[in-house]
């Protein structure tokens, strides 16, 4: 029953979850340029629910963002200093693709996992 109330109230105010994919140098060099610039993303609306890699390959990374509004999605595209940040930091952003997911989705994070 409390999923039911949670899944309504996130439609009713037209959040957002999205994929996003892109080659990077390596993972752990992206991970700290995020680290550091949490509070831009936040000014976009944005938190970064998961982001890593394929175990195998540290370049190939996506990330599920959760934005309150489309409109921090786009303030985020159009951001170009945090572009700049982030191929900095090693990102290729000219190869990030972003997917709009389902706005019905089921969120849930194990108390064992940490961050870092």
């Amino acid at each position: 029953m409390t999923r039911r109330v949670m899944i309504n109230t996130y439609k009713r105010e037209k959040k957002m979850f999205v994929k996003l994919t892109q080659k990077c140098d390596s993972f752990a060099k992206w991970m700290e340029m995020a680290l550091n610039n949490g509070d831009r993303l936040r000014k976009h609306g944005g938190t970064i629910i998961f982001a890593g890699t394929e175990k195998d390959d540290d370049t190939n990374m996506f990330a599920i963002i959760h934005y309150e509004s489309i409109e921090g999605l786009k303030s985020f595209k159009e951001d170009k200093e945090f572009a700049e940040i982030r191929a900095a930091a090693g990102a290729h952003v000219e190869t990030t693709a972003v997917t709009i997911l389902n706005d019905n989705p089921l969120v849930s994070q194990p108390s064992s996992i940490k961050n870092p």
